[in-house]
């Protein structure tokens, strides 16, 4: 969030001239998953969400602070386009279902295609990008469920279209499945990057690392009692060593790689929740 308002703060101001609807003013984008939309802080005293195939709530993180950017700079706006379940191909370059779509409802659009439709776009006046994607990528929900329903859960096969049970022998286990998925995602940061080009300056695009829910307060290892066989400590620490820090690792190459702004360091701020 600081590196966000950092950013905004750095920007020099638009002049919209006298025309109130001149759209040469810059705006603050949010795109990505559920970390980005704000999946699990849906607003006490307001509608449950703005968005609810999205699950997009008014005091998601990167809303937060792209309102208090706007705040202190009133020439910018910010607008989501953040919706839950959304990974790289589905959800950014891509149409998604979202988390909670309704009977013959159509799927929600590419989120850049959305960001390409914005008049300011069109007129280069983005001012930042906030962006969280690649926990989905990686399978990160699933790989949860499995976890709690199948004991030793890192060496036994998973489907990952039924993730509640294992997987048949044909199937690679649950580690051999990871280390696949992390391996594709420099690619598909790459193809974010292509995408993202036409639209906004590399270093106004931020990228947040992942948050760490594998600790418990006193810093032990979790252990929950969720569906049928919980997350036992060992399965927690593994998820933290094997699935959260490759992840960020490859979110910190691809920000090096690409000129993103990095926003790294949460994990370790989360620790102990």
């Amino acid at each position: 969030m600081a590196a966000a308002l950092a950013l905004a703060g750095g920007l020099p101001a638009c002049d919209d001239g006298d025309d109130p609807d001149s759209n040469q003013g810059s705006a603050i984008v949010s795109i990505g998953d559920s970390v980005a939309s704000g999946e699990g802080n849906p607003a006490p005293e307001r509608p449950r969400w703005v968005d609810r195939r999205c699950h997009r709530a008014a005091i998601a993180g990167q809303t937060l602070a792209g309102e208090e950017a706007v705040r202190a700079r009133p020439e910018l706006r910010f607008v989501s386009f953040a919706c839950s379940g959304a990974t790289i191909v589905r959800g950014l370059l891509g149409p998604s279902r979202g988390i909670e779509p309704a009977l013959f409802q159509r799927p929600a659009p590419p989120q850049l295609d959305e960001v390409a439709a914005l008049s300011w776009a069109s007129a280069g006046g983005i001012a930042a990008v906030l962006l969280s994607v690649g926990a989905n990528d990686v399978g990160f929900a699933k790989i949860v469920a499995f976890c709690a329903s199948v004991r030793r859960c890192p060496a036994r096969h998973f489907n990952p279209r039924f993730p509640f049970l294992e997987g048949g022998d044909r199937r690679p286990t649950l580690e051999e499945t990871v280390r696949s998925r992390l391996d594709e995602l420099d690619d598909r940061y790459r193809r974010l990057d292509a995408a993202l080009e036409p639209l906004v300056e590399s270093e106004r695009v931020v990228i947040v690392e992942f948050f760490d829910p594998t600790t418990a307060p006193d810093g032990s290892d979790c252990e929950m009692e969720v569906l049928g066989d919980g997350i036992r400590p060992e399965e927690s620490r593994w998820a933290r060593e094997n699935v959260l820090a490759p992840l960020n690792a490859a979110i910190g190459t691809a920000a090096a790689e690409h000129g993103w702004r990095l926003v790294d360091g949460v994990a370790e701020r989360f620790h102990g929740h």
